[in-house]
């Protein structure tokens, strides 16, 4: 599937491995390397959805376009998923829980 990302520091997450943004510990980081990996790899969203270990649930506004995947540290990243042509795509954003109230 291809990967698309809202905010920069999690696109520069997944190209400079020494990169550890401000606030977040080593396992985050890992966690999301390999949510994002899984991602790569994931043919559609309910590929991706499938693979309990990575905590993805529904989205807190029922769009089932969306979902929310939960880091063990318990910060939580938007995912937003598209279909052009046959082509999926996962969107990835930091949750802003303001959104949903």
């Amino acid at each position: 599937m291809e990967r698309h990302y809202s905010h920069e520091d999690l696109h520069r997450l997944t190209t400079h491995l020494d990169l550890r943004p401000d606030g977040w510990s080593p396992t985050e980081v890992a966690d999301f390397r390999v949510l994002d990996q899984c991602a790569r790899a994931a043919r559609d969203d309910n590929d991706l959805r499938s693979m309990r270990m990575l905590r993805i649930g529904p989205h807190p506004v029922g769009d089932p376009n969306r979902a929310c995947a939960t880091l063990s540290s318990g910060r939580i990243l938007d995912l937003t998923f598209g279909d052009t042509d046959g082509h999926w795509a996962v969107a990835f954003d930091l949750y802003d829980p303001a959104e949903v109230s």
